[in-house]
């Protein structure tokens, strides 16, 4: 899975428009990326409230094109072959994401393993998916 392809990989943090507070992703080589959005305690508000959800549009992971699975919202091991996913990003040729979003209090994980196939004919979904 997402740990075993990603561990000991060199680590850059990547930022979109410049740093926001509260909002981080970083790519692991160019197989790997993690997102994620500080969420709001409101037992002990913080002076930057609430953040809202984080479009990760434009961010460049470096990460071959492709549609991904974002393992972190999936409650079993990701299967190769699988067409849809909960949530996916979309990444371009270029390496930037073209459709993808963090949801505030949350992370999103992605990596060349879980790369969705693009034969929409007859899908394979993950065990307990609808």
């Amino acid at each position: 899975g997402f740990r075993k392809a990603c561990r000991g990989l060199p680590m850059r943090v990547l930022s979109i428009n410049g740093n926001s507070t509260g909002r981080l992703a970083f790519a692991m080589g160019g197989d790997c990326l993690v997102a994620l959005v500080k969420g709001t305690n409101l037992k002990r508000p913080q002076a930057y409230g609430h953040l809202g959800d984080w479009p990760i549009k434009g961010l460049v992971t470096g990460l071959p094109a492709g549609r991904y699975c974002d393992v972190a919202q999936l409650a079993v091991r990701f299967e190769q072959g699988v067409k849809s996913c909960p949530k996916e990003v979309v990444v371009g040729e270029d390496g930037e994401v073209t459709s993808g979003t963090v949801l505030e209090g949350d992370l999103l994980a992605i990596y060349t393993g879980a790369r969705l196939s693009d034969d929409r004919e007859k899908p394979k979904r993950l065990r307990g998916e609808p």
